[in-house]
């Protein structure tokens, strides 16, 4: 189990790449609010799944062996996870093992980032702020 308050390693990373697709959404529609903008951006196809090979690996275990509570995740997270297991349970049954599975998985194409707009707007904000002062 993930401790309290841990930071994923690919934060900044995904922080970054909100960023990228922010100002390509502003670019391609300037009059759109920000709300409609944070949409977008919560539901825009995403590089890879913002979580780390070896966290997932733990929740795929757990999932398989039917440890994991899904009710204390959020629904995003729960979303993302279960898209995760579905891949690689796809994956597995043509002959990958668990780790390899994942491994592919989490590094390729996600439909979405699976974050709500109030995290989108809090994580876009926080990295304007820093780039700003830089």
């Amino acid at each position: 189990m993930r401790d309290k308050g841990s930071v994923n390693r690919v934060a900044r990373q995904r922080d970054r790449e909100l960023v990228r697709i922010y100002h390509r959404l502003l670019r391609e529609n300037p009059a759109a609010g920000a709300g409609e903008l944070m949409r977008e951006l919560a539901l825009a196809p995403s590089p890879r799944f913002w979580i780390t090979e070896e966290r997932a690996a733990d929740v795929m275990r757990q999932m398989r062996r039917g440890r994991w509570e899904s009710s204390v995740h959020v629904c995003q997270r729960r979303r993302m996870f279960e898209e995760i297991k579905r891949r690689c349970e796809r994956m597995m049954a043509a002959g990958d093992d668990l780790r390899t599975a994942v491994r592919r998985v989490v590094n390729s194409p996600a439909p979405e980032f699976y974050l709500t707009e109030g995290s989108v707007r809090t994580i876009l904000y926080r990295e304007l702020r820093r780039r700003g002062r830089e």
